[in-house]
């Protein structure tokens, strides 16, 4: 049974760190999954996401036009069983297959989740909030456990940032959504759905696939605890010639989901 796979990505205003998330796409992610990036941005960052479609020409770059409905019309047009979504301002920090977490779901009701970790015991979108591991059940590679029974983050299935769904369950439950117009507003309304996932269980590796990079907020419709880097100064360090270097954040092994590491840059 094909375990195909689409990856949505979420990108505004953020070029340099929607780079560095697909470079560590490039060097970690093995398996048959299609990643389509949905962006957006204000004029002065036209030249830096131009720069970034010539670099990845493998990937699929689709011009948001109407959130809420281009997110549904990717979805509807995937012919993937599975879906997992992330924000720009993150990466993958070890050697990720696709399609051995997706086998999980054989038979199984449960929410896989890549950014989670046996290591994960700060919740940082909370204030660093410490938060208790749940109970774990080992099979095989991964670690399972129920999700209502988690604490925090490990009480989160409908996280926009690598949960893995079935693409015709979280096709269901977006198109059911009132209009939404942002990654933000779509994963608060997602949690309405809490309440359904009662009998669902997580999964995940020992050591944590994903780690998001607060560095710095684009959305207004939310307050999201940030390291208060502004998309102007990213925007600059790409204008120079410059990436992030991610060498001290790859391999690494974070306390929390979010992670606020020292910004590196280095030439591209």
């Amino acid at each position: 049974m094909s375990n195909n796979c689409i990856y949505l990505i979420f990108s505004k205003n953020r070029a340099l760190q929607l780079h560095a998330l697909l470079e560590s796409v490039v060097q970690h992610v093995v398996g048959e999954y299609t990643p389509v990036i949905l962006y957006t941005h204000d004029a002065e960052h036209a030249s830096a996401y131009e720069d970034v479609i010539n670099l990845f020409p493998q990937f699929t770059f689709v011009k948001e036009t109407n959130f809420s409905k281009d997110v549904i019309s990717i979805l509807k047009n995937s012919k993937a069983k599975f879906a997992f979504f992330s924000p720009d301002d993150g990466v993958f920090i070890r050697h990720t297959d696709i399609d051995d977490v997706c086998v999980t779901y054989e038979g199984e009701d449960v929410i896989p989740s890549l950014r989670l970790g046996t290591h994960l015991k700060v919740c940082h979108p909370v204030g660093n909030k410490e938060q208790q591991l749940p109970e774990f059940t080992r099979e095989g590679n991964k670690y399972f456990w129920k999700w209502v029974d988690g604490e925090l983050d490990w009480a989160y299935p409908m996280a926009l940032d690598t949960s893995i769904f079935l693409r015709e369950f979280i096709l269901i439950c977006i198109e059911s959504l009132p209009e939404f117009k942002s990654p933000t507003s779509l994963e608060i309304l997602l949690q309405s759905y809490l309440p359904y996932l009662e009998p669902a269980r997580g999964a995940c590796y020992e050591e944590s696939k994903f780690v998001s990079l607060p560095w710095n907020a684009v959305t207004t419709e939310i307050s999201n605890l940030n390291g208060g880097i502004s998309e102007e100064l990213f925007l600059e360090e790409w204008e120079k010639g410059n990436k992030l270097n991610c060498r001290n954040i790859y391999g690494s092994l974070p306390i929390s989901c979010h992670q606020e590491y020292e910004v590196e840059f280095v030439k591209r």
